[in-house]
């Protein structure tokens, strides 16, 4: 910040498919966050908070949508 003290804050991950099919996509390596949890979806505008996926997992990608996953 401007006094120059750290700035904390969650970190995220978005996926975005551009393709007309469902892709998959794989959470990367643990060192850059052990679990991550959805936060947005615009496939399911309705989405309610779930359990969280591990490093190294896979989620499914609705065509033309975007996912947030924040680091938990």
């Amino acid at each position: 910040d401007r006094r120059g003290e750290r700035i904390r804050g969650d970190s995220f991950l978005m996926l975005f498919n551009a393709d007309d099919t469902e892709l998959t996509f794989t959470f990367p390596p643990a060192r850059f966050g052990a679990e991550w949890v959805k936060v947005l979806d615009t496939a399911d505008p309705l989405l309610e908070e779930g359990d969280p996926a591990k490093a190294g997992e896979s989620t499914p990608v609705e065509s033309r949508s975007v996912q947030v996953h924040r680091r938990v």
